[in-house]
């Protein structure tokens, strides 16, 4: 996949190098959906390096994650908090009432998760540039 100007990856970004080690749900020329090797929840990751993706990808990537998301949670919230790589967007679909993925032990019939493999509102304060999902 090449970049179109002016996007670009960055070495040595984990978000850039998409592994796949986890269950992977979606992936386009904009971005993939997979489950974060974290904490369990749907994440969708830009392909390309940065913090604010336009407007028409910031659009698309939240789609793709929330139709994952109603897979997994029937209720949901979106974190776009950029924890451990702060300079790569991405943002994971939460359980209504939780954080971690495996916290939610109601999943709904038919869900997605590790052990099978593959088969809201955002935070306050968010920057202006980000998606708002």
């Amino acid at each position: 996949m090449s970049a179109p100007a002016p996007f670009a990856k960055v070495e040595g970004c984990d978000l850039c190098r998409t592994k796949k080690i986890t269950p992977w749900y979606h992936e386009d020329d904009i971005c993939w959906v997979a489950e974060c090797d974290v904490c369990d929840t749907p994440m969708v990751g830009w392909h390309w390096h940065g913090e604010a993706p336009p407007a028409e990808h910031g659009a698309r990537m939240c789609a793709r994650l929330k139709e994952v998301a109603l897979t997994h949670f029937e209720k949901r919230w979106v974190d776009d908090h950029m924890r451990n790589v702060p300079d790569h967007w991405r943002a994971h679909a939460r359980p209504a009432d939780g954080f971690w993925g495996w916290q939610f032990r109601q999943r709904l019939p038919g869900a997605l998760s590790r052990a099978t493999g593959p088969s809201g509102a955002g935070r306050a304060g968010r920057a202006a540039r980000r998606p708002a999902c």
